[in-house]
């Protein structure tokens, strides 16, 4: 095999896996938000965002974290992983509602995620639905209510200056 061909195939498979990297982040915005319109998933895009860049990680490895985006708690391997960005793009197919959704969170990965966009969350890196209240909210700052979620933010620790 050519060189030339050896680069375009490892060119090939990074755009691939970048591709599937964005759309496992667009499935997030939609499992997790896709019934609270763009303002809701944009709230979702921004939390993954600001996490991503506290923790110095992707935001693949952030929505793929154990137990932090709960509609990834069944689907840990990769196959159930592809098989559920398969599932959306096929109800995206039989339902409008549906396709705007996920064309939204594909959209909000690019220009948002991928790129500068405005924080609708005020830093938030944690949110829970209004139906439940977990431990951990009392450990952390509240920003915001958008939609049917709570935002929060870590809270600011206040360090002396030494003198």
């Amino acid at each position: 095999m050519k060189l030339v061909n050896v680069i375009e195939n490892i060119v090939l498979e990074t755009v691939a896996k970048e591709k599937l990297s964005d759309l496992i982040v667009a499935a997030t915005l939609f499992g997790e938000a896709g019934g609270e319109g763009e303002k809701g998933m944009k709230a979702v895009a921004n939390v993954i965002k600001n996490r991503s860049i506290s923790k110095n990680q992707t935001p693949k490895e952030v929505v793929l974290k154990p137990k932090q985006f709960s509609m990834w708690n069944n689907l840990t391997n990769k196959k159930s992983q592809i098989d559920y960005v398969k599932s959306i793009k096929e109800r995206a197919k039989k339902n409008p509602a549906d396709k705007q959704a996920w064309e939204t969170a594909k959209s909000l990965v690019s220009t948002h995620i991928n790129q500068q966009g405005d924080d609708n969350t005020n830093g938030a890196q944690y949110y829970h639905t209004l139906k439940i209240f977990p431990k951990w909210a009392s450990k952390v700052e509240y920003t915001t209510t958008i939609g049917n979620h709570k935002f929060y933010k870590p809270k600011k620790v206040y360090k002396p200056k030494k003198v």
